[in-house]
């Protein structure tokens, strides 16, 4: 099964080292982890920093 965007983001920061995987410096990386955990981060910033990781993202809607 999948992961939310949340579970997503929040796995990606707790690996250590994580935003060399992404290719930022430590301080931007500490900057986009602090706005995540107060939900003023954007979700296209989100959404590129886990496909620079390697996440994929796949919406399936339904009705």
């Amino acid at each position: 099964m999948g992961l939310t965007t949340k579970e997503a983001f929040t796995q990606l920061t707790s690996t250590k080292g994580w935003y060399k995987i992404v290719g930022m410096n430590v301080n931007t990386a500490r900057s986009h982890k602090r706005h995540f955990k107060d939900g003023t981060i954007s979700l296209t910033t989100v959404f590129k920093l886990l496909e620079k990781a390697g996440y994929k993202h796949k919406t399936i809607w339904e009705k």
